[in-house]
């Protein structure tokens, strides 16, 4: 291994900026060593005197962002809980902004590399014990860190915009505060969508997408891979779809108007506020659990049509923009912070396997979307 000061060092450099650029823009599996060394202006040869592999050099950068992101919530400091956390969420969130490309290929790595989501909670959880001075229960740690991260990702690549003080105030003094929940009302079976097996041409293709998809991946997946599993030629794909990529678009579309159309048929009108919002999280949580490929398509889906993903988070934001936040002055950052809980919610429960009890954890979490994290 080559001595890593002087210009060694600045040669890795110039071999990780690169990397960084490329990873950002490409997905993983797409980009090649070759790629790598050209954009640096090197032969694979210099590429190979500094990292083992693509893997190895993709690692290197994901393990960068945590150390920048772990040193900044290093520094939190202050007299009180609430300046403590003004300053938690506002490194949260400009770190983001000030590393994006750091974050772009990071959001890839943990969906890649499970163990990188568990060391950035891990961070997480440190930097929350030094905000309130006690470690946080599991769903402790969601109320707080669900609306941060997922308003995060909303405003850094879809433009979405937030109110630091709402999105304070959402945690720490909850949103529902005249409301009481009637866990009887909220925890009854859910009626799914009637669905039968795929008759059409168009469905089996599509369910056939959906097995492969969240099977083995979006990009080792081809056109020719879907038509041997549904029995169907390669022409008869195309007469029903342009490409791979609009089959994709498809899908989450179907995922999200599936999804919304269930939690709008199961809420009944004698609920209010607070248990309309834990019902619909009880609803998205219970089907995604009969159908954990639907997390892994739309996740999958945000690095290859992240137009088509926008839109299926924006629908969501709508339906929560339908209701009534009275004394709320950002109405947005609300309807992102609710989102954020339920998605969060859900990669715990579903993939991570963190929430032990999804009913007793949704009636803990209740009391504080009604009175907010006590301090």
């Amino acid at each position: 291994m080559i001595p890593l000061n002087g210009k060694a060092g600045r040669t890795r450099e110039v071999l990780l900026r690169a990397a960084c650029d490329i990873f950002s823009k490409k997905w993983y599996d797409t980009v090649s060593v070759s790629e790598i060394s050209r954009e640096a202006g090197l032969s694979n040869g210099a590429f190979y005197n500094y990292f083992k592999s693509k893997e190895d050099i993709f690692l290197q950068l994901l393990h960068r962002f945590l150390r920048i992101f772990e040193s900044q919530l290093n520094i939190i400091s202050g007299e009180t809980v609430n300046s403590r956390l003004d300053k938690f969420i506002n490194i949260t969130i400009e770190t983001g902004k000030e590393n994006k490309k750091l974050v772009t290929l990071f959001r890839e790595g943990q969906y890649r590399f499970s163990e990188m989501e568990r060391r950035l909670k891990d961070i997480y959880v440190d930097a929350l014990k030094q905000v309130y001075g006690r470690p946080l229960s599991e769903v402790e740690y969601l109320f707080v860190t669900g609306p941060i991260r997922f308003i995060s990702i909303r405003n850094l690549y879809h433009g979405r915009p937030y109110d630091l003080e709402t999105l304070k105030h959402f945690i720490t003094e909850g949103l529902f505060g005249d409301n009481n929940l009637n866990s009887t009302r909220v925890f009854t079976p859910v009626e799914q969508n009637k669905c039968s097996a795929p008759v059409k041409t168009r469905e089996i293709l599509l369910e056939k997408a959906v097995e492969l998809f969240s099977g083995q991946g979006y990009h080792d997946t081809n056109v020719y891979d879907i038509c041997r599993n549904s029995s169907f030629s390669v022409g008869t794909f195309y007469r029903h779809f342009e490409s791979k990529e609009s089959i994709l678009v498809e899908l989450v579309e179907k995922i999200g108007k599936e999804i919304r159309t269930l939690i709008a048929k199961n809420i009944p009108d004698n609920l209010n506020r607070l248990e309309q919002t834990i019902r619909g999280f009880y609803i998205f949580i219970r089907h995604l659990e009969i159908n954990p490929a639907y997390y892994t398509i739309v996740r999958e889906a945000e690095f290859v049509i992240d137009t088509t993903v926008e839109e299926y988070y924006d629908k969501f934001e709508k339906g929560y923009l339908k209701q009534m936040y009275p004394g709320s002055p950002d109405r947005v950052t609300i309807a992102n912070s609710l989102s954020g809980l339920g998605h969060y919610f859900g990669i715990e429960d579903i993939f991570s396997g963190n929430i032990q009890g999804i009913e007793e954890s949704l009636i803990t979490l209740a009391a504080f979307l009604k009175s907010g994290l006590p301090r």
